[in-house]
C-alpha cells in the first residue's frame, strides 16, 4: 500500500459531502447559522454593592417563610393537626415563628388593608381549625379521621391508599385547606408587602427619605439606606412568586418572568441616580405585571386541559389544582392595578370563592362543568378574573 493518499481518489470522497453542505443554497445567499457566533448577553444579576460590599440584605424574608413552610410541607399538607402536640406546634409556628418575626403580625400589614386585617387573620386561623378537624383533633381516635378516604360530604384523603406518596387531604366539600392555606399566606403576607408595602408610592415620594438615601444615611450597622432596603425585600418576597410567572407552555406568560426581573433590577438601578419617578415607573409594571401572572396561573388551574380531564373521569383527582385555584382567588384580593388600586373588591372575591363552595363544593362535576353562565362554574369564575386583563379563556391555552 502507498503511504500517500491518492489526490484524485480524495477529490471523489469529498464532493458528496461538499455537494451535501451546498445543497440549495444560492451563490450569494445570506444563510442563517444555527450556530450564533454573538449569543444574547445574561440577565445582569440583581447585585448592588457599596464600597466593596452588597448592599442587598433579604434574610428577613427567609425569616418569615421557614417556619410558614415547615407548617405547611409538615403539619397541613399530612393533616397532623389531629395530635395535640402538633395543634400547639401549628399555633406556635404561625403566632411567633421562630426568628423574632410572628407571622400572624406581619399578616394584611398595609395601609391598603389595615382595616380587615383581623379578619384576614380569622380567616387563616378558621384554615388551620379546619385542617385539625380533618386530622380527628379533639376525638377519641385521631385514625378513624385522617385515615378515611373522602367522600361527598365527608372529610378524608385523596388516593389510592394511605400511602400514597402524592396523597393530599381535603374537607366535606373536596377543599385541600392546605393548599388554600400556602397560598392565602402567599397572598397576605409575601404579596401584600411587594405590592402594597414596599412598593407603595407614599415612600417614594417621601421627601424625607429621598434625602436621606441622597446623604447615604445608612440604617444604623447596615450597608444600605432605608429605600435601597424597601426596594430589596420586594425583591426578596418576590421570589415566593417567582415560579408561578413562568410560562411553562402559556403563550400569555411568555416573557412575563424577565420583564419582572429586568423590572426589579431597572428600579434598583434608577435607585441610585435618584430617579424616583422611574422607580415608581418601574414599581407600576411590577404590580400590573405580577398580578397578571396570578391571574393567569389560577384561570389555568381552574379550566386546564388536566383539571378538567381529571374532573371527568375521576372529580376527586381534580381537587388539588381547583383548591390551588381557591387559594390563589383568595390572594388577589391583595393584586393592585399600576395605580396601586385593587383589581378586585373584597365582594368579588367572595362571591367568587362561596359560588365554588355553593352546596357540596368540588363534588359537584355536573355544575363544575358547566358554561360560562353557569353560577359557580370554573368557566364562569375564570371568565371574571380574566375580564380585569381582557383575557379569555383560549388565551390562557398552551
Amino acid at each position: 500500500m502507498p503511504k500517500s493518499i491518492n489526490k484524485t481518489l480524495l477529490m471523489v470522497c469529498l464532493l458528496p459531502i461538499l455537494s451535501a453542505c451546498n445543497h440549495g443554497i444560492s451563490v450569494g445567499e445570506t444563510v442563517e447559522s444555527a450556530y450564533i457566533m454573538n449569543p444574547p448577553l445574561p440577565e445582569p444579576p440583581y447585585q448592588f454593592t457599596r464600597n466593596g460590599y452588597s448592599s442587598v440584605r433579604t434574610e428577613e424574608c427567609r425569616f418569615l417563610s421557614e417556619p410558614l413552610d415547615y407548617l405547611y410541607k409538615e403539619l397541613l399538607k399530612e393533616a397532623r393537626l389531629g395530635n395535640t402536640y402538633n395543634y400547639q406546634q401549628a399555633y406556635q409556628l404561625y403566632n411567633n415563628g421562630r426568628f423574632g418575626l410572628k407571622p400572624k403580625e406581619e399578616v394584611a400589614c398595609s395601609a391598603l388593608h389595615g382595616s380587615r386585617r383581623e379578619k384576614i387573620r380569622q380567616e387563616l386561623e378558621a384554615l388551620l381549625e379546619t385542617s385539625a378537624r380533618i386530622g380527628g383533633h379533639g376525638q377519641p381516635d385521631i385514625s378513624l379521621y385522617r385515615n378515611r378516604e373522602a367522600k361527598k360530604g365527608e372529610a378524608g384523603y385523596v388516593g389510592n391508599n394511605l400511602g400514597d406518596k402524592n396523597i393530599y387531604f381535603v374537607d366535606e366539600k373536596g377543599l385541600s385547606v392546605a393548599e388554600v392555606f400556602k397560598y392565602a399566606i402567599m397572598g397576605g403576607i409575601y404579596l401584600d408587602k411587594i405590592l402594597n408595602v414596599f412598593l407603595d408610592n407614599r415612600y417614594w415620594d417621601d421627601e424625607q427619605l429621598h434625602a436621606d438615601h441622597e446623604q447615604v444615611m445608612l440604617i444604623p450597622g447596615k450597608n444600605y439606606t432605608t429605600l435601597e432596603h424597601y426596594w430589596d425585600l420586594a425583591y426578596g418576597y418576590y421570589a415566593y412568586w417567582q415560579p408561578l410567572t413562568q410560562a411553562e407552555g402559556i403563550p400569555v406568560l411568555k416573557d412575563t418572568e424577565t420583564k419582572l426581573f429586568r423590572a426589579f433590577v431597572q428600579g434598583r438601578t434608577e435607585l441610585g441616580f435618584f430617579q424616583y419617578n422611574k422607580v415608581k415607573q418601574q414599581a407600576a409594571s411590577i404590580r400590573e405585571e405580577l398580578s397578571k401572572a396570578i391571574v393567569v396561573r389560577t384561570m389555568h388551574l381552574l379550566v386546564g386541559e388536566n383539571t378538567l380531564a381529571n374532573l371527568k373521569e375521576v372529580p376527586q383527582y381534580a381537587f388539588l389544582s381547583l383548591s390551588q385555584a381557591y387559594g390563589l382567588i383568595y390572594a388577589l384580593q391583595f393584586a393592585t392595578s399600576p395605580e396601586g388600586v385593587p383589581y378586585f373588591s373584597t365582594a368579588e372575591i367572595t362571591e367568587m370563592l362561596d359560588s365554588l363552595m355553593q352546596n357540596a363544593g368540588f363534588w359537584e362535576q355536573t355544575r363544575l362543568m358547566g358554561e360560562a353562565d353557569v353560577k359557580g362554574s370554573l368557566k364562569q369564575v375564570a371568565s371574571k378574573l380574566g375580564a380585569v386583563f381582557n383575557l379569555s379563556l383560549n388565551d390562557i391555552k398552551k
